[in-house]
């Protein structure tokens, strides 16, 4: 048997999530995490040259959208840039082999970018397939662990995708 003070609590309960509902109040963060601070780039990881401008982003995979937020197996960086120097960022390519996250083709990045990584989203890439591609290994600024990925140009623009950690069960 329910008591009227059972009753009245849950009343109140599915009003205040009613209210929350009928404002917009979302428990999912819709912002992306996106920064064009070059120099806090550089503060987490070591780049080959300075940028002239750079949009940026980490995330985790699986992607947090809300709620209740379970185990992060990997921890990816992608970044865009518009190098000072195009020959800096652009060597020929080497072949590797890397694991593209499935929430790494950002709504930001310029559409070959995008488009690469929407295609080749949880998927292993062989880079000597891709000619405008190479691997790439650089070191974490603060704790000097090598991190790989690869890199990328296109339309004057520069593409970096690193994994900054992987907890993945082996």
């Amino acid at each position: 048997m329910k008591t009227p003070r059972f009753s009245r609590w849950c009343a109140g309960a599915a009003c205040v999530l009613a209210a929350a509902w009928l404002s917009g109040c979302r428990f999912q963060n819709d912002a992306a995490m996106v920064s064009t601070d070059v120099a806090a780039l550089q503060t987490i990881v070591r780049l080959e040259a300075r940028p002239a401008s750079a949009q940026w982003e980490i995330f985790g995979t699986p992607e947090f959208t809300g709620w209740v937020p379970g185990p992060t197996d990997y921890v990816t960086l992608v970044a865009q840039l518009t190098p000072v120097d195009q020959q800096a960022f652009v060597k020929p390519a080497s072949a590797a082999a890397v694991w593209i996250a499935p929430e790494s083709a950002r709504p930001w990045l310029a559409a070959p970018f995008r488009d690469l990584l929407e295609k080749r989203k949880n998927t292993t890439v062989d880079l000597s397939t891709l000619p405008q591609c190479r691997a790439v290994q650089t070191t974490l600024t603060r704790s000097g662990r090598p991190v790989r990925g690869l890199t990328c140009h296109a339309a004057g623009k520069i593409l970096v995708y690193l994994t900054i950690a992987d907890n993945s069960p082996s």
